[in-house]
């Protein structure tokens, strides 16, 4: 089949649906990624083709927007003033683009920030759309999809969401669809020596950096060495190479999560979807500290299943509270037990292979009887 997969927002957005192109591309259909034009280079570096839809808010817009959703006292607030502030006046050239762009395909599979955007639109001419699920299922931007007729595709495990979750029969739990390292990670001799020196934190923030002005890397440089831990920071926008901040301290840029996490103690992160299971996956415990959106609602999962040392917001973000958790995270073992044994429930093969059954056993009522 001919299949546009299209993201509309930050990497992680995008990165599940790369790992959903390119097991659909193994399986023989002729798969195109459509994302803002910032992601060109991210899916070309995974051989995929790619099709500009959107674009994505200027730093200097964002900036503003950030300061004041991170002044807004409910953090369930803040991920509707995000839309509403930073991405809703995208959404009109987001979903005219990809009306454009949709001609030709079989199918198209949308993640769920861009299915809301498509919300109260007309349909795409002749064309079957599948939702991929990768925020929270309950709740969210799900609360707004519920009604809308057609396949949905959870991307992540069952065994991470609360046991009496209610959906529709359209709803498919798939497992994480979680990308692979292209190619060996090669750390440098420094970053490798530092890693192994002691009880390492990492703390990579993603797109949640600078969405709180009262978050401040030195918080975390005091809270580290008040707990005894070393710390390693990644920075954004990204460091060229591995640099000390002070002893203990390091500084990086964009290295791999899964080699990342699997070489420290715990890590303390914003509560992305994706960021939460590639840490499970490595078998390590987290520290929470989300900023908007699902970020609350996985914060407050891995806290339920025993692989969180805390979740942390607004007020409670001080040196420390930040150091008991960094203190927890690092020494207390049945928070590393609870995450091993969540992590060998996220299966990206299983997740993938149902994902790509469900698609195409969708999308072929919608294929001639002589289609490839």
């Amino acid at each position: 089949m001919r299949l546009l997969v299209a993201a509309f927002g930050t990497r992680g957005d995008l990165e599940p649906l790369l790992a959903l192109g390119l097991a659909l591309r193994h399986r023989g259909h002729d798969v195109t990624i459509g994302a803002a034009p910032l992601r060109r280079s991210l899916t070309q570096q995974h051989g995929l083709p790619f099709r500009p839809i959107g674009s994505w808010p200027n730093s200097r817009f964002s900036r503003v927007a950030r300061s004041l959703i991170g002044q807004e006292a409910d953090p369930g607030r803040r991920g509707m003033m995000l839309i509403e502030r930073v991405l809703a006046p995208l959404f009109p050239t987001v979903v005219n683009e990809l009306r454009a762009a949709s001609s030709g395909y079989d199918g198209i599979v949308v993640n769920d920030l861009l299915a809301f955007a498509l919300l109260g639109e007309a349909p795409l001419p002749g064309i079957r759309v599948v939702v991929a699920v990768l925020t929270q299922p309950c709740g969210g931007l799900s609360s707004f999809l519920q009604e809308r007729r057609g396949l949905k595709l959870i991307a992540s495990s069952r065994a991470l969401h609360p046991h009496d979750i209610e959906l529709g029969d359209d709803y498919v739990f798939t497992n994480h669809w979680l990308m692979e390292t292209k190619r060996a990670f090669a750390p440098s001799t420094s970053l490798q020596h530092f890693l192994s020196a002691g009880p390492t934190v990492a703390v990579t923030m993603g797109s949640a950096w600078g969405r709180n002005p009262n978050l401040e890397r030195t918080l975390f440089v005091a809270a580290a060495k008040k707990a005894g831990v070393r710390l390693v920071v990644q920075e954004l926008p990204a460091v060229r190479r591995p640099r000390k901040m002070e002893p203990g301290i390091l500084s990086i840029g964009e290295i791999p999560y899964d080699w990342l996490f699997s070489h420290v103690t715990c890590v303390l992160h914003h509560g992305g979807a994706g960021t939460s299971a590639i840490a499970l996956r490595a078998g390590r415990p987290c520290i929470t500290l989300p900023q908007y959106g699902d970020q609350h609602y996985w914060a407050l999962r891995l806290e339920m299943l025993g692989a969180s040392a805390a979740t942390l917001t607004d007020s409670r973000i001080t040196v420390d509270a930040l150091a008991e958790a960094m203190h927890r995270g690092a020494s207390e073992p049945g928070l590393r037990t609870a995450a091993i044994a969540l992590g060998k429930k996220i299966d990206t093969r299983a997740g993938l292979l149902t994902a790509c059954e469900r698609i195409e056993e969708d999308l072929a009522m919608n294929c001639s009887p002589d289609h490839p």
